[in-house]
């Protein structure tokens, strides 16, 4: 491909600013002075006239770069002006003011000027307001104000052409500021982003930006990597039939339990929540299972206890292990293994039905839930999501906790023992 010379870059820049000039100045008599100094087709024309004459040839001493550099303006002015317009309530203001205006002006043209003046000051007094409440609002300057509704703008365009309101925009500059670091990091891109993907995932700014942060503190990946990762996630999670508002708002609602045992970027996480969700439950009762589980003396007790009164075994040892190891998901599934179904809950004592909660880290209610819906949950992958191979590190960890069980288990049958001649002697 030829490269272009200089003079004919020129010529082609020409033709665009002429093209364009044609065009604002169009605007301009059909829209009056008054929201065209708004909207920014007043800059635009004046900027374009001194490189341009009004037959699109380059004035003299006009350079290839000097037009660049108006072409930058031109669409600089049109970005202003469109958070301008914004800002100050749309079109609605400018076109009562321009009916009114063109009558006074079949009038009377001096009454129209006036008109003009009085419009201008209207328009000013309104930006002003909103410059005013805006700084109020984020705790800015009027300066800093202005500058803000320009990004807040600019940031509701975007390539996708999804609509983003005004108040979208807002409440996602006011989440990146309390969840994110502050507004220096509320730049206009940001903004955007976090607007969209709130939207497609059913979130608020603020719930989608605090699940963020979270992912942020245990992911080494940028931030917009994570913001693309959850709204694929999200999609993930609607086709298990599970709404993604929901769980992103536990995992929020959460936060302690998340960064605690969030493993693989958070997806143990996501998945216990998605199974609690389907049995009705939230990740503050798989949370309240983990901890009864990893108090080992306790657990272990509780265990023999429920299986002294259910006549079966109960055996937590992999549930145990799973929550050491942080497999929340896969926890979860071997507790559902352990509960069994509901035809043997209907049929159990309520002290039966007790102790086994009590064993499991649940309330009554909660293990009629889990024994109810534990088919909705998904056992039948039960098997191969426990029996999923561990690694030499995991291996020794097991080591370790089957020490601690046996050695628990002892100490029970030795505090039985002494509690059994106590009672004989006396």
């Amino acid at each position: 491909m030829a490269k272009v010379s200089s003079h004919q870059e020129a010529l082609n820049i020409a033709k665009e600013l002429h093209e364009e000039l044609e065009r604002v100045q169009a605007a301009i008599k059909e829209q009056g002075r008054l929201r065209s100094w708004l909207n920014g087709n007043m800059a635009t024309s004046r900027d374009i006239a001194k490189t341009i004459n009004q037959e699109g040839e380059v004035r003299v001493g006009v350079s290839t770069d000097i037009l660049k550099k108006t072409q930058g303006t031109v669409d600089a002015n049109k970005e202003v002006g469109a958070a301008i317009l914004s800002s100050v309530g749309g079109l609605n203001l400018f076109q009562s003011v321009q009916k009114a205006i063109n009558l006074l002006a079949a009038a009377n043209p001096w009454l129209a000027l006036a008109a003009v003046v009085v419009g201008i000051v209207t328009a000013v007094v309104a930006l002003n307001t909103k410059l005013a409440e805006t700084g109020k609002e984020f705790g800015v300057s009027r300066k800093e104000a202005a500058e803000l509704e320009v990004i807040l703008g600019k940031a509701r365009i975007n390539s996708a052409l999804i609509p983003i309101s005004a108040e979208e925009a807002r409440d996602a500059f006011n989440a990146i500021n309390v969840n994110l670091g502050g507004v220096v990091n509320a730049s206009e891109s940001l903004i955007r982003s976090i607007s969209l993907a709130a939207a497609q995932t059913g979130l608020t700014a603020d719930e989608f930006t605090s699940v963020l942060s979270l992912q942020e503190s245990i992911s080494n990946l940028s931030r917009e990597q994570l913001i693309s990762q959850t709204k694929m996630t999200a999609e993930a999670i609607k086709l298990k039939g599970v709404l993604p508002k929901e769980i992103f708002k536990d995992i929020a609602d959460n936060a302690e339990y998340f960064a605690q045992y969030a493993k693989d970027g958070g997806t143990n996480i996501e998945g216990a929540a998605v199974q609690a969700r389907k049995l009705g439950l939230n990740l503050s009762t798989v949370s309240g299972i983990a901890e009864g589980l990893m108090d080992f003396e306790s657990s272990i007790e509780k265990q023999l206890e429920a299986s002294m009164l259910l006549g079966r075994e109960l055996n937590l040892d992999k549930a145990r292990q799973l929550a050491f190891l942080g497999k929340q998901d896969q926890m979860m599934q071997e507790i559902l293994k352990q509960v069994g179904g509901e035809a043997e809950f209907t049929r159990m004592l309520p002290i039966q039905r007790q102790k086994l909660a009590d064993a499991v880290g649940v309330n009554v209610q909660e293990l009629s839930r889990l024994v109810r819906d534990r088919g909705a949950a998904g056992m039948a992958a039960a098997g191969d999501a426990v029996g999923a191979a561990m690694g030499d590190v995991q291996d020794q960890q097991l080591t370790v906790l089957h020490d601690i069980r046996d050695n628990t288990h002892e100490g029970v049958r030795q505090n039985k023992k002494t509690a059994d001649v106590v009672t004989e002697g006396a």
